[in-house]
C-alpha cells in the first residue's frame, strides 16, 4: 500500500495521473486494504503538495528518511499537521496489519474479475485527488505507463516529469519505447557480498546499453510508451477490423482505444458507468485472451520468467529505443 500512495503523490498533474492495482492473485485482502489506503491518500496527497516533500513514501518518510526542504523549515503549522499526519499514518498501519491477518487469499486460478475504481466525488472544496484503480484496462487508456512491483515505491516526487523530459524530447519521441530507471535498495546489509544492490548491473553494464539502443526492460521502474506494447495507429489503421480482433481480442472499445492517445469516458470525480465496468470486466477476466495474440505479439510476452527482457528485446528488434535514466537521488 505504501507504493499505491507514493504513486498517488507523484508531481503531475491530477486529472491526468491515474493509478491501477493489479492484483491477479484475487486476493480479498488487497481490495480492503486499498480502500483504506485510499482514505489514507486523501490527507497524504494535499500535505506532501503543501509542504513540498520529497519523501512521497510514507513509510519512509516517518522512519526519519525525509528530505527538509525549505518550505517546511521552522513552521509551526507543519510541525502540527506532521504530528496529525503521523497518528492517521500510525492507525493506518494498525489497519493494514489487522486486515492481513483476517482472511485468506482465494486459491482457484480462474475467477471472475473484480473491477473497483475510486475516485473523489467532493472536489469543489478540495485539492483534486488521481484516480485509484484495481485493475489495468483501458478505463484512462494514458499514453505512458509507469510499471512498479510490490516492493517498490516512488522515492522522487518528480521521475514521471523527468521521464517525459525523454518521451517529449522531438529527437528522440517518435522512436522511445521507455525510459528505465535503476532499482535502489535501502535495507541491504552494508557488508554486502552477495551483490544484492546490484550496482554492477544498473551502474556499469546498463550505462553500457544505453549507448546501443538502450538497456532491456528491468520489470519495473519503467515509463513505458503504450504504442510499443500494442504498435503505432498509423501501422494498425490498414488493418481490417477481424484481422485487429484476431489480435487484440473481441473488445470494440479497446480496438478503437489503439487510435486515441487517451479515453476521457473516466475522468476524476465521475462515477464509472455500468457499459464501462463490464467492458473492464471483460478485458481483466481470464479467458479474454484465448486464441489471440496477447503474449506472443501483442502485450507483454508470456512463456518465460524474463517476461521484462524478452518483450524489450522484441521492441528493440522493431527499431524501438530505450533510455536509462540515472538522477542523483533515487526515483525508486
Amino acid at each position: 500500500m505504501n507504493t499505491v500512495i507514493s504513486a498517488m503523490a507523484l508531481n503531475y498533474p491530477s486529472g491526468k495521473l491515474s493509478v491501477y492495482l493489479s492484483d491477479d492473485g484475487a486476493c480479498p485482502v488487497t481490495l480492503q486494504a486499498l480502500g483504506e489506503a485510499w482514505k489514507f491518500a486523501k490527507m497524504w496527497v494535499p500535505f506532501c503538495e503543501k509542504y513540498g516533500v520529497e519523501t512521497i513514501c510514507p513509510a519512509d518518510y516517518f522512519a526519519g528518511q525525509e528530505v527538509c526542504d525549505e518550505l517546511v523549515v521552522d513552521s509551526d503549522e507543519y510541525g502540527d499537521e506532521k504530528v496529525r499526519i503521523k497518528e492517521e499514518y500510525k492507525s493506518f498501519a494498525r489497519k493494514m496489519t489487522k486486515i492481513s491477518e483476517s482472511e485468506s487469499c482465494i486459491s482457484n486460478k480462474d475467477h471472475p474479475a473484480v473491477v473497483e475504481v475510486m475516485v473523489d466525488e467532493n472536489t469543489h472544496d478540495q485539492k483534486k485527488m488521481p484516480l485509484l484503480l484495481r485493475v489495468s484496462s483501458s478505463l484512462s487508456n494514458s499514453p505512458y505507463i509507469l510499471g512498479l512491483d510490490c516492493d517498490m515505491h516512488c522515492n522522487d516526487r518528480n521521475s514521471a516529469r523527468q521521464a517525459m523530459c525523454f518521451h517529449l524530447d522531438p529527437k528522440l519521441s517518435s522512436s522511445l519505447a521507455f525510459v528505465q530507471f535503476p532499482q535502489t535498495f535501502h535495507n541491504i546489509s552494508k557488508h554486502d557480498i552477495y551483490k544484492s544492490e546490484l550496482r554492477y548491473f544498473f551502474k556499469t553494464f546498463l550505462q553500457g546499453m544505453d549507448g546501443i539502443k538502450g538497456p532491456g526492460l528491468c520489470g519495473t521502474c519503467y515509463y513505458l510508451k503504450r504504442e510499443a506494447l500494442f504498435g503505432p495507429p498509423s501501422l494498425l489503421q490498414d488493418i481490417n477490423l477481424n484481422e485487429l480482433k484476431q489480435s487484440f481480442g473481441s473488445s470494440n472499445e479497446f480496438i478503437k482505444s489503439l487510435h486515441n492517445k487517451r479515453d476521457a469516458k473516466l475522468e476524476c470525480g465521475k462515477a464509472l458507468c455500468d457499459e464501462l465496468l463490464q467492458e473492464a470486466k471483460l478485458l481483466a477476466s481470464c479467458e479474454y485472451e484465448n486464441d489471440t495474440k496477447w503474449g506472443k505479439e501483442v502485450g507483454f510476452r508470456y512463456f518465460t520468467v524474463v517476461e521484462d527482457f524478452l518483450t524489450s528485446f522484441n521492441m528493440h528488434c522493431k527499431q524501438w529505443v530505450s533510455v536509462l535514466y540515472m538522477s542523483s537521488r533515487p526515483s525508486f
